[in-house]
């Protein structure tokens, strides 16, 4: 069932159909396309927001709407990656996979072995790193082993 209706935009104040609205990169009011395009131009080449994953989401329903399908969009790899990460902190992960943490927002999450990891799937920063697997003692231990070494030099 399509939209109809007018609405204000948050921004500039112009009275828009209902179906062409979309949120401020902030996620707090609807704005018009015209100002969707501004904020969008607005952020510099190469880095990244929290709000990433919903402008590839936006985008992969306007390619959707153009030729009907998504193949290769990168919504496509983030919802792949985000059911990944569900069936790991389910106990459906295992072999072949790898464990992440985010260093800003703590979001734990795994990937298979040879899947690119830049940027954490939940706030989309690149501050990712690989979660250690084994015991605390271990790096304990580890630790002091390599001071013996540093020192008997």
């Amino acid at each position: 069932m399509p939209l109809s209706g007018m609405l204000t935009c948050g921004s500039c104040g112009a009275r828009t159909q209902m179906n062409t609205m979309r949120y401020n990169l902030s996620g707090s009011k609807l704005i018009c396309q015209g100002c969707v395009e501004k904020e969008r131009s607005s952020i510099k080449p190469g880095t990244t927001h929290a709000t990433s994953i919903r402008l590839q989401r936006e985008q992969m329903q306007q390619k959707m709407r153009v030729t009907g399908r998504a193949d290769n969009a990168p919504e496509t790899a983030g919802l792949q990656q985000a059911r990944a990460a569900g069936a790991a902190a389910a106990g459906e992960g295992g072999e072949g996979m790898v464990s992440y943490y985010c260093r800003m927002c703590h979001f734990k999450f795994s990937r298979k072995k040879d899947a690119e990891v830049n940027a954490c799937p939940y706030c989309g920063r690149e501050s990712v790193s690989q979660a250690y697997e084994g015991k605390a003692q271990d790096l304990i231990e580890e630790a002091s082993g390599e001071e013996g070494e540093l020192f008997s030099r």
